[in-house]
């Protein structure tokens, strides 16, 4: 395991403003590892999780999560805080965050979710009818802060 000093450190919150139940399906992990076990595997209506993963270098901070909802659509949320340089230290550029929304019965490509992240058109922010997430740099930290606000119901 690398030093603290060589980690990339991701605040993050997650905040489920649905009228229901967000139920965790999976985590993928493409670099890095979560700090006192990660999201909360159940976020309830009007709930909050908080965590916290480190990047390791050389890809930093790199997860995908999915969650579930009404009916079984599922919220895919996936972040990538790359591991700086030591010259770029303290701030973090590049940071991206995306989202996508995953019907009942369709198929995750988390490869291809990675793919995505590693796009230069990906951002370090995410504004649907879905949810908002944003990546702000702090220093040699970062922070995630994603909002869950509607389910699909068709």
């Amino acid at each position: 395991m690398s030093s603290v000093q060589d980690q990339v450190n991701v605040q993050a919150t997650f905040e489920n403003q649905t009228p229901d139940r967000l139920d965790l399906m999976k985590i993928e992990t493409y670099s890095g590892f979560f700090q006192d076990g990660g999201p909360s595997g159940t976020i309830e209506q009007g709930g909050l999780t908080s965590f916290v993963h480190n990047g390791t270098p050389p890809k930093g901070s790199k997860v995908g999560v999915a969650y579930r909802g009404y009916r079984g659509n599922q919220w895919v949320l996936a972040w990538h805080v790359p591991q700086p340089f030591p010259s770029e230290l303290p701030a973090i550029a590049h940071n991206k965050v995306l989202g996508k929304h995953v019907r009942e019965g369709e198929t995750i490509d988390w490869e291809k979710i990675e793919n995505e992240l590693d796009d230069p058109s990906t951002t370090d922010k995410v504004n649907s009818p879905y949810f908002k997430a944003k990546i702000t740099p702090m220093g040699s930290k970062a922070e995630l802060v994603v909002e869950f606000i509607n389910l699909p119901r068709a």
